[in-house]
């Protein structure tokens, strides 16, 4: 079990499986059934964490029956807040994904289960953020923090900073310092002992957010330690990792090494059905057809990212609808550009009539006008 925390946390699956192996043969050989449990779980999330979604599905409702036949809560809580809603967001299924959130947190809450507690937020968080509900999302992630705190585990813990962080700039305008000074502790606390444990996680995460302070040179050393250094999530997070370290590119000019950076992270995606990342892949895509010059192709694939997000998502279908503006700015096509941006505003409204507190949502509101103003045009 011990070989277990050991590999996982530099992305050793081939070791982790071996030794899964060997404590489900142990437990079941000596009627431990902590250790069987035990075996099971952390098996599939070796599955998920190597992007084996069906795999670890498959594993995880296996491992739930046992729980569930041996009335074991924890193991369940586990289950339920990371492996089965990270696969089934994968494998194109949001709803069985969320419903296994609700589900884990409950028990969580009901055994206090703090590590659990800290995880379902986390992702709880992330799909309210998308679909727009910032005040609730900040909530989860706050519950997250405050979870992770009880539990003293530094991995744990780095991780609910930086989500976190992340979704103070979901807001915008003065709340990009918040994100900075989160971000800045999620570093400071992956220095200590399993720290690191999530680090491809993490790095991709604040190197965006320090690309958008208009710092490339720190976000392109972040990506660097995402796309090289081995954590445990260095198969699954890998897509974020490239194309961050593609809009870096984008930023410096490096088109060609930009257009390499996009073609893997497509190719990876495609090849593992991480159905969850295929607009993250087209939107990165539309970025960089614009930094060619090729605003009609950038639309294109713009018009396949709202397909993609539909009305349910509001946050990413607000930054689709400003990039598409922009295009269509450089397009000339003044009047499609200003019902891009009228229609923009209006995703922009809901979100902002959806948080009560009156700093947030001043903030959101400040970030949502800068988003959607017009760049001036290059004499």
């Amino acid at each position: 079990m011990f070989q277990c925390f050991l590999h996982t946390g530099s992305g050793e699956f081939d070791e982790v499986q071996h030794y899964m192996k060997e404590v489900i043969r142990l437990g079941e050989a000596t009627g431990q059934h902590y250790a069987t449990l035990f075996g099971m779980t952390h098996l599939a999330n070796s599955l998920a964490l190597l992007t084996r979604f069906e795999d670890a599905l498959e594993q995880a409702e296996q491992t739930m029956a046992r729980a569930q036949e041996l009335d074991n809560l924890k193991f369940q809580a586990e289950l339920l807040t990371f492996v089965i809603p990270i696969a089934n967001m994968q494998l194109g299924n949001p709803m069985a994904a969320m419903e296994a959130l609700e589900r884990g947190m409950e028990i969580a809450m009901h055994i206090g289960d703090r590590s659990s507690e800290a995880f379902a937020a986390v992702l709880q968080g992330k799909g309210a953020m998308m679909q727009g509900y910032l005040e609730d999302g900040l909530s989860f992630f706050r519950r997250s923090m405050e979870a992770a705190d009880a539990t003293g585990i530094p991995y744990i813990i780095a991780l609910s900073r930086c989500v976190t962080g992340t979704g103070y700039l979901q807001f915008g305008g003065p709340m990009a310092e918040r994100a900075l000074d989160l971000h800045m502790q999620t570093l400071e606390l992956m220095e200590m002992p399993t720290g690191k444990t999530y680090g491809t996680w993490l790095w991709s995460e604040i190197g965006s957010c320090a690309l958008a302070a208009g710092k490339p040179e720190q976000a392109e050393e972040l990506f660097e330690l995402a796309l090289n250094e081995h954590t445990a999530p260095m198969y699954l997070m890998r897509p974020d990792a490239l194309l961050g370290a593609c809009q870096v590119a984008i930023a410096r000019g490096n088109l060609d090494s930009a257009h390499a950076l996009h073609s893997e992270a497509a190719e990876y995606v495609i090849s593992r059905n991480m159905s969850s990342d295929y607009l993250s892949v087209k939107f990165t895509g539309a970025h960089l057809q614009a930094a060619d010059g090729d605003h009609e192709a950038a639309v294109a694939l713009l018009e396949e990212c709202e397909t993609l997000a539909g009305p349910e998502m509001r946050r990413v279908l607000l930054d689709v609808l400003a990039a598409r503006a922009q295009s269509l700015d450089a397009l000339e096509r003044t009047d499609e550009a200003a019902a891009t941006r009228s229609r923009a505003q209006a995703v922009a409204d809901d979100i902002a009539a959806m948080i009560r507190d009156e700093e947030l949502r001043a903030a959101f509101q400040e970030g949502s006008r800068a988003l959607l103003d017009p760049v001036p045009a290059v004499s």
